[in-house]
């Protein structure tokens, strides 16, 4: 099964976060955008700071991993109620 690898990028520290593992990136962007709008969050707190990436994907049979590097946006973008329809048309967050 082919799966999409994430990493949440921090520009204060210039690093990336511990990349993770979803189905699609419609999996991903809801997961980031939770966490922009959680005001606990250190995502909530700087939302200017963090960018969801896209970085590859992940051949679970094969072992495989490709890199596809893509920024699907800062949290500042998904603080925002129902607006991802907006920013990513269905047929843009399944690519």
């Amino acid at each position: 099964m082919e799966l999409k690898v994430f990493s949440i990028h921090d520009q204060a520290t210039q690093a990336f976060n511990q990349p993770f593992f979803m189905l699609t990136n419609a999996e991903a962007i809801r997961a980031f955008q939770n966490m922009a709008r959680d005001p606990d969050s250190q995502i909530s707190k700087n939302p200017l700071d963090f960018h969801l990436y896209r970085l590859g994907t992940y051949d679970n049979t094969t072992g495989v991993v490709t890199n596809d590097l893509h920024d699907l946006g800062a949290a500042a973008l998904f603080k925002k109620e129902d607006n991802v329809e907006e920013i990513y048309p269905a047929k843009e967050i399944q690519k």
